[in-house]
């Protein structure tokens, strides 16, 4: 466990955050992790998704 407060640990509840609501949530507008105008989901640095279609893979 990383230090209490610790970039460490903001980093890694950030992820966690971010990992739960892309598996988990359904409506973008719930997101609060992202800004879905921006985001793109991109796998082996070939596909990117906009955050609407990211979002029913």
């Amino acid at each position: 466990a990383w230090p209490k407060g610790s970039l460490e640990e903001v980093v890694q509840n950030a992820i966690k955050s971010w990992e739960m609501e892309l598996s988990h949530k359904t409506r973008i507008k719930d997101f609060k992790t992202i800004n879905p105008e921006k985001f793109n989901f991109i796998v082996n640095g070939i596909l990117a998704l906009a955050c609407y279609l990211s979002v029913h893979i």
